[in-house]
Order: C-alpha cells, then structure tokens, then sequence
C-alpha cells in the first residue's frame, strides 16, 4: 500500500510540474534569448566592418606616407645634386642611398621557386668522417 502510494505521488508530481512548465511562459524565456543572440549577432557584424573600415583606412595612410617618402627623398636627391659638387658628392655615401633604385621584391609567381634545402653540403657533426679519425688517434 505504501509503495501505491509512493507511486502516485510521483505520477502527481510529474504531472505538476508539466502543467507548471508549461504555464510558466517557456515561450517568454526562448523569444528573450533569441532576441539577444539577434542583438549580439548584429553588434559582432557592427564590429567586423569597424575592424574592415580601420584596416582600410591604415593601408591608405600607409600608401600617402610611403608616397611622401619617395618625395622627400628625390627631393633631398635633387637638392643634393644642384648644391653640393662632384667632390662632395663622393664624400657622402648617404646620397648612393637616394640615387640606388629599391631593389624590387621578387613576384609572387616566379618560376624560381625551388623546395628548401634540409641538409648541409659537407657532412658534419658526430657521424663525419673527421670526427671518427680524430677520435682514432686520440685513442692510440
């Protein structure tokens, strides 16, 4: 009998706790976090174009500073050559910096390309020739 009894207060109690779950507003709690993951989604995209817009904007100030580099350095390179001599020109190697072209970074499809090396030209180390020798006659 009491194990009856035992039983049905449990199935009650089951029950219950489904009618209650589901007059709780189950609904309210999912529409209020799905709001909020819309929201988060929105600030995240919100900051990815942040990121995107300063990226751009350092690369184009970048470009300008490189830009005005390069003219203050065929002006200094001009200024160079109207006032100082051939005499004074040869004295200050500095100015071989401004009149030598740069030297232009290789293109992304060379058909150089070769694998890399992963061993040395002449054998080295424990296992060379030499080191065996040397060995050999400090042992005698």
């Amino acid at each position: 009998m009491i194990w009856l009894v035992a039983i049905l207060c449990i199935a009650a109690g089951f029950v219950a706790g489904w009618f209650f779950s589901r007059s709780n507003g189950d609904g309210a709690g999912k529409a209020s976090v799905e709001k909020a993951l819309e929201a988060t989604q929105f600030e995240l995209e919100q900051y990815k174009q942040e990121v995107s817009d300063h990226f751009a904007a350092t690369a184009e100030l970048l470009e300008q500073a490189n830009e005005n580099y390069r003219k203050l350095c065929g002006q200094l390179n001009d200024s160079a050559h109207a006032l100082l001599d051939e005499k004074s020109r040869a004295e200050l190697p500095e100015l071989e910096a401004l009149t030598a072209p740069a030297k232009a970074l290789p293109a992304e499809g060379d058909d150089e390309k070769q694998q890399p090396r992963d061993y040395s030209g002449a054998p080295s180390g424990l296992i060379s020739g030499a080191n065996k020798e040397k060995q050999k006659e400090t042992a005698d």
